[in-house]
């Protein structure tokens, strides 16, 4: 009885609360960018979230949350502070992302970094 119950629950909450989850790995960045208004700052990198599980998250760019809507502002400038050091010394970045936090922005939704370091 106490299985119905659970499958029942499942299928309630819908397939965001199923698919939500969080990936770290290895990725090079291709491009940056960052907008005032909407206090996005968010980098391309390869591979993509998708390409690590995250299907809540758009296929190629990852957001740091510079507004500080998940986290400090100067916690997330930092970290895109990181991103922009590896982008310009052409090293690959290690990062975990969420996609549970997300900014939406037009179509386009950034998962959140929760984690960025410069790899050597």
């Amino acid at each position: 009885m106490k299985i119905y119950g659970m499958v029942a629950m499942l299928t309630i909450l819908g397939s965001n609360w199923v698919h939500a989850a969080g990936a770290f790995w290895q990725a090079d960045i291709n491009k940056i960018v960052t907008d005032t208004n909407t206090g996005l700052c968010a980098v391309w990198v390869i591979p993509g979230p998708q390409d690590n599980g995250l299907v809540n998250c758009d296929t190629r760019w990852i957001n740091f949350d510079c507004s500080g809507d998940f986290q400090s502002k100067s916690q997330g400038i930092t970290s895109f502070n990181l991103a922009q050091l590896a982008f310009v010394t052409s090293r690959p970045i290690s990062v975990y992302v969420n996609d549970t936090n997300r900014i939406d922005v037009g179509t386009t939704q950034y998962c959140y970094a929760e984690q960025v370091q410069v790899n050597p």
